[in-house]
């Protein structure tokens, strides 16, 4: 389950790189639906339009479009809605991509419900994030969660490297691993 606002971000988005028309197309009609009229921002929809929307992006972009657009979304709209959060989180916590990878569930939990996540780092500039659904969703939003690792590391002010997920469990768990440059600024005010 997913907040109206991840559907309005990611809708936004694709419309901004021109894909809208194109992916409207592809999708079925219940995600059609609230392509036209987006939820409310509070309102709780179907992590399966999200699917459905990273789906038709791989289709017209290939299979790391679905990347470029949850970072831009993470970017463009995510970011801004979640900065002061995520700003108080890492002054607290201190300010690298760990701090906020390590806190994933808790810092997303009023926008994705039903996914557990985990950090396990792997020294002081690397680690591994991740999720189990409840179902096994398709390849590209896992693609769209290594997007946002990318936006973590932008929102961190680092350089970051990210790997391309494992799946596991059949399908119903990812892992990826991130790395960033030692140094990280704090985030902009």
């Amino acid at each position: 389950m997913l907040s109206g606002a991840v559907i309005r971000g990611y809708v936004q988005t694709i419309e901004r790189e021109g894909l809208l028309a194109g992916v409207r197309a592809a999708v079925p009609e219940s995600t059609r639906k609230l392509i036209d009229k987006p939820p409310l921002v509070v309102s709780t929809v179907s992590g399966t339009a999200l699917d459905d929307l990273l789906v038709a992006v791989a289709k017209e972009r290939g299979p790391s479009g679905p990347r470029a657009i949850a970072r831009r979304t993470g970017n463009e709209s995510f970011g801004v809605v979640l900065k002061p959060l995520l700003q108080g989180t890492m002054r607290m916590f201190g300010s690298s991509p760990g701090t906020l990878l390590a806190r994933t569930g808790q810092l997303s939990a009023l926008m994705v419900r039903e996914v557990e996540f985990d950090y396990r780092p792997a020294g002081e500039n690397a680690g591994t994030l991740t999720a189990l659904f409840p179902s096994a969703p398709p390849r590209a939003t896992f693609t769209g969660w290594e997007g946002i690792c990318e936006f973590v590391c932008d929102f961190s002010g680092v350089s970051g490297k990210v790997a391309p997920h494992r799946a596991l469990e059949g399908g119903r768990r990812f892992e990826i691993d991130v790395r960033w440059e030692a140094a990280a600024r704090a985030p902009a005010p």
